[in-house]
């Protein structure tokens, strides 16, 4: 659309005369030129390119038109940078006061922009602008939806604003569809739909909006009632970028940033920031100081981030301030700590509604530091921080409660706040919700939940959880009530206390040890999913702890658990998840099962499990060790309890074994058998031990059976005669016996 420079109407592009009045459009460049850049009144209400969302301009990277950021919504309402007036035809109908419609719209920007003698007043400005909508002109009705949205002169009115602006744009209005499309969007006065926020948007786009631009490329790049297509977005952010958009060129900095739609160019992410900053961007120059701050291009630069920090600051960006903050409470790189400025920029980011800055705002009131300690200051910014959804401050506000901390003691406050920190991933939290269901805090004690929030707590990272769980487990005055608490849980279909409850059945905690129960409640806690179950599921079927060897259903079990098991391998927060993991990897590899047969991969698998603490990896590193004879007193004792349990099951079948270097290799002081240095067997593992000296030969018959190819639970083993002395069979008697294997002779 253009505005004839002299009576000030808007007409297409295409005519070369206006129809309103004939002037000459071809003399008229000077005077469109001159409006090109005047911000529309959405614009004037939002404040320009300053952000209006609760949350400041602190969490996202990528901005709208305006340079507004709020986190998850980088294509805001962002509006057209040409006068109000610049779409639709402006109508020059005449009420009965003789004021017409476009005289009333351009009224209401007398008031918005306090000149031609006007004061500035909203109140006034908005009636003048209903005026004009009412009486037809297209961008009073803008206007009019706008200070609805914006609550400017009036009270925010979704419903008439989606109203209002629907008419302009049924009437040709391009920002009017843009501003709509950022309604529907995130659902003000009506429905979110995306599908529809993106048709208006494109539609904007169509009509020649150039805010519209960013905001279909943010679509484009989130899937937003389209299907995702980075490319697609990139082009939209170049042609805003190009257009002269500060938010595009800051979205096109992001892209080659992190690579998303485009080849990662670091040094052209930098370029494009600091466009968008000479553009008035609010959070580019944030970007640029994230960029040296965490050495993207090399190094870190801690001074050079400090520089580009400074410049957010003096923009008002609150993630800025919060940056100088964090940098001077923490001293990084050269900068030396101090206390006293990170409090002057945290209370500025706080101001400024930066949650996480609330929340370590609070931390310093607490604790005195850069500020005197005041109790009451604490508590109030946690609770401002908590009110805005931050973790942190939800776990340290119920740290306050429980402690009277700047309140009166409230333990059960105190669980509200913790529980909702531990809802928000607060590994903290779970640990302090555990120890309130521990000590029935505030909260009806509950040892099955104090166990599953610490082991909640340890996975997710925290030190101090993992020795919490082993203290409430290893407790012998809690055994019965914490075998009762699980037997409670696990009825109700909970996974990991039914998986708690087979660890009390196995090693008999509270109750009798029984391992048919204690295998019955592990297959169950798999059948429910806690994948924690999967490989000792597995290792119960390959050795027939509490139920019949089958190694079709450890294979299968084994399967299931890798992923797991890898997993728990490289995070290793929890040392006896991790120790199990590896142990159960060994496994797998060293029989093939739900994986390749690697004997390094399992041998190192093993030694990572058994200096992670798991005894039964210890058995299997004596394999490594005693091919060449050594004999080792440094590890840990020979512990039955997962692997060497009686079995009243005695198959048939015999596997045949080479011996290695014609030696029946022996075990360490402990006492295990080495077969082949691959298949290791505790003493109480073997049945029976028997000797034929008429063909040299020594059959294992052992108590459960171990894979070996197939359901077999024993083996012959022939010696090479003439290298195997007396010596060394009556050293396999000798430590058979005094681990009381039954040796037999024929």
């Amino acid at each position: 659309m253009k505005i004839c420079g002299n009576c000030k109407k808007t007409f297409d592009d295409s005519l070369a005369v206006c129809p309103h009045c004939g002037t000459d459009t071809a003399a008229d460049s000077a005077y469109q030129k001159m409006f090109s850049n005047i911000p529309s009144f959405a614009d004037i209400m939002s404040g320009g390119t300053k952000s209006s969302s609760k949350s400041g301009n602190s969490g996202g990277r990528k901005t709208a038109d305006t340079g507004s950021v709020s986190t998850g919504n980088a294509g805001g309402a962002s509006v057209s940078g040409t006068p109000s007036g610049s779409t639709g035809t402006g109508s020059a109908s005449v009420a009965d006061d003789g004021v017409s419609a476009d005289e009333c719209n351009r009224i209401g920007m007398d008031y918005t922009l306090a000149r031609r003698g006007r004061p500035k007043d909203f109140v006034m400005a908005t009636e003048w602008f209903a005026k004009g909508a009412e009486r037809g002109n297209v961008s009073a009705m803008y206007n009019l939806a706008s200070n609805y949205l914006c609550g400017k002169g009036t009270e925010k009115n979704y419903k008439a604003a989606l109203e209002w602006y629907q008419r302009a744009v049924d009437l040709g209005s391009a920002t009017a569809a843009n501003d709509l499309g950022h309604m529907y969007q995130h659902g003000y006065g009506v429905a979110a739909d995306a599908k529809r926020a993106f048709e208006f948007y494109s539609l904007a786009h169509e009509r020649g909006s150039k805010a519209s631009v960013c905001n279909l490329g943010y679509c484009y790049d989130h899937g937003i009632g389209v299907e995702r297509d980075l490319k697609k977005a990139f082009e939209l952010y170049k042609e805003a970028a190009e257009n002269g958009s500060a938010g595009g060129a800051n979205n096109i900095a992001y892209m080659y940033e992190t690579g998303a739609g485009v080849e990662k160019d670091l040094e052209e992410a930098v370029r494009w920031y600091k466009i968008a900053d000479e553009r008035g961007s609010q959070v580019a120059a944030n970007n640029i100081g994230n960029i040296y701050r965490y050495g993207k291009l090399g190094k870190p630069d801690v001074k050079a981030a400090l520089e580009w920090y400074h410049k957010g600051v003096e923009k008002g960006n609150s993630s800025a301030m919060y940056a100088v903050g964090a940098i001077f409470y923490n001293g990084e790189g050269s900068v030396e700590p101090d206390y006293k400025i990170a409090f002057e920029f945290m209370t500025r980011a706080a101001e400024a509604g930066y949650a996480s800055a609330q929340s370590d705002l609070g931390h310093m009131y607490q604790h005195g530091r850069g500020t005197e300690k005041n109790p009451e200051r604490a508590l109030y910014w946690y609770k401002r921080a908590a009110d805005a959804g931050n973790v942190a401050a939800n776990n340290n506000l119920g740290y306050c409660y429980d402690n009277g901390i700047g309140t009166e003691v409230d333990h059960a406050r105190a669980v509200e706040y913790y529980k909702k920190a531990a809802d928000g991933g607060s590994y903290a939290a779970k640990n302090n919700l555990a120890y309130s269901y521990e000590n029935g805090t505030g909260v009806e004690r509950n040892l099955a939940m104090a166990a599953k929030l610490y082991n909640a707590s340890g996975e997710a990272g925290s030190r101090t959880a993992p020795g919490n769980l082993k203290r409430l487990k290893e407790n012998r005055s809690l055994y019965r009530e914490l075998a009762t608490s699980l037997a409670k849980l696990a009825e109700s279909g909970d996974g990991e206390a039914t998986f708690y409850l087979s660890e009390v059945y196995g090693i008999g905690r509270g109750v009798p040890a029984n391992d048919k129960k204690a295998f019955e409640c592990l297959l169950r806690s798999a059948e429910l999913g806690f994948s924690e179950a999967y490989a000792r599921v597995a290792v119960a079927y390959l050795y027939g702890i509490g139920t019949e060897a089958s190694a079709k259903e450890a294979r299968a079990w084994f399967s299931r658990a890798k992923d797991y098991c890898e997993s728990r391998v490289k995070n290793a927060h929890m040392p006896e998840l991790t120790a199990y993991s590896a142990y159960a990897l060994g496994e797998m590899y060293s029989f093939g099962l739900g994986a390749e047969v690697d004997e390094l991969r399992a041998l190192e698998m093993y030694k990572l499990a058994a200096k992670s603490g798991s005894i039964e990896a210890h058995n299997r590193c004596a394999m490594d060790a005693t091919a060449s004879y050594k004999l080792f007193d440094d590890t840990v004792a020979a512990d039955d309890r997962f692997a060497c349990k009686n079995h009243p099951h005695v198959g048939e079948g015999e596997v045949k074994a080479t011996l290695s270097g014609g030696r029946f290799t022996l075990g360490y002081s402990q006492g295990f058998l080495i077969i082949d240095s691959k298949y290791i067997l505790t003493p109480s593992m073997i049945h029976t031990l028997v000797f034929d000296a008429s063909d040299d030969s020594a059959t294992v018959l052992l108590k459960q059976p171990v894979l070996f190819g197939d359901d077999n639970n024993s083996f012959t083993v022939t010696f090479d005669g003439g290298e195997v002395g007396d010596s060394d069979v009556e050293s396999i008697i000798a430590i058979a016996e005094h681990n009381g294997v039954d040796v037999r002779y024929l």
